[in-house]
């Protein structure tokens, strides 16, 4: 009798394993998934971060010309 339980115990441990086995191939296609959109929702994190220093930097540049141009101006009408 015990050996029957015992048998009964391995088959349904034979079972749950498979499951898990059955179970894990997809859950490893979510996390690998997941991985993957973490890194690019930092890659594009990235690149809005340049792209945003990058329209500063030339909206500086804009402005300072504007005011260099103003100020030669103002040099001339004060002549």
């Amino acid at each position: 009798k015990k050996l029957a339980e015992t048998e009964n115990n391995i088959l349904r441990i034979q079972d749950l394993l498979q499951e898990l086995v059955t179970q894990l191939e997809p859950l490893s296609e979510q996390a690998q998934k997941a991985e993957r959109y973490l890194k690019l929702q930092d890659q594009l994190k990235q690149l809005e971060i340049n792209y945003s220093y990058t329209e500063l930097t030339g909206i500086n540049q804009t402005l300072k010309e504007l005011i260099e141009q103003q100020n030669l101006k103002n040099n001339e009408l004060l002549r």
